[in-house]
């Protein structure tokens, strides 16, 4: 299941992206918000080894955990997904070694909470990060930090409700795993956690997305347009070459990646 899965998580071009940017990213961010970052937490049993149990710890959650860096597009699609890392890890560091960054091309946008203190690693990549702003001693924020935290935290809400989503939709990660699940048995680099939370992530991008796409500034329906040799037509009787698409085209970009070797336009009707 993991390998017929995995394609589900892709990260789109920044042209797909900004035809179907809701309007409150649209209006904030002028369409170049690339990617909403954020990290989750899944607990584990106690490691044995004594560093292994360090590197596990969680302050935040008062219990050995795996953290993940997840990262979704202005529509609700999970387009990002690390492997597992130690609880103990610091969102900055999972961030800038986990190969997310790989994916950032310059002019992105990325929005993240105040934990991501990468604006350097985004700047030599002429890309842009914004964060909530912080008081630095102050009592209160400036006005314009104000409007602007008030304007990033409107939408980064999106983020959060995914990852609820997710939690929501398979309890398995909502309670303890097997220290097992963290052993590497396949030469693919990937361990069974790994697997389980991909899987479960590439399933959330097949449902309804959490996004309001009432509230683009024009409701778009795109057709998928997508073509493919004659043999892989035969070879999929029930492969039809044209298809509507309804409020999230994403989903359905992503269902027909993984079932044929396609080319995706979308076009408004």
């Amino acid at each position: 299941m993991f390998i017929r899965m995995k394609p589900l998580i892709i990260w789109p071009e920044m042209e797909h992206l900004q035809k179907t940017m809701p309007m409150q990213f649209r209006k904030h961010f002028v369409k170049k918000c690339a990617v909403i970052i954020d990290c989750f937490e899944v607990f584990i049993e106690r490691p044995s080894n004594l560093i292994a149990r360090a590197e596990t710890w969680s302050s935040y959650k008062h219990h050995n955990t795996v953290k993940f860096l997840i990262g979704i597009t202005p529509q609700g699609t999970v387009s990002y997904i690390s492997n597992a890392w130690g609880g103990r890890v610091s969102d900055k560091h999972l961030t800038e070694n986990c190969g997310f960054l790989d994916n950032i091309v310059p002019g992105d946008l990325v929005l993240a909470d105040r934990g991501f203190n990468i604006q350097a690693t985004l700047g030599c990549r002429m890309a842009h990060v914004k964060i909530p702003a912080f008081t630095r001693g102050k009592s209160q924020l400036a006005p314009v930090d104000l409007e602007t935290t008030r304007k990033i935290a409107h939408v980064r809400i999106h983020v959060e409700r995914v990852i609820g989503s997710v939690r929501q939709k398979y309890t398995i990660l909502g309670g303890i795993l097997p220290i097992d699940f963290l052993m590497c048995k396949d030469s693919d680099g990937y361990c069974t956690i790994d697997k389980i939370v991909l899987v479960c992530c590439a399933l959330v991008n097949l449902c309804p997305s959490i996004v309001d796409f009432d509230l683009t500034q024009r409701l778009h329906r795109y057709s998928a347009v997508f073509t493919s040799s004659a043999s892989n037509m035969a070879a999929h009787p029930g492969y039809c070459p044209r298809r509507d698409v309804g409020e999230n085209p994403l989903s359905l970009s992503l269902y027909i990646y993984i079932h044929s070797p396609a080319t995706l336009l979308g076009t408004p009707c």
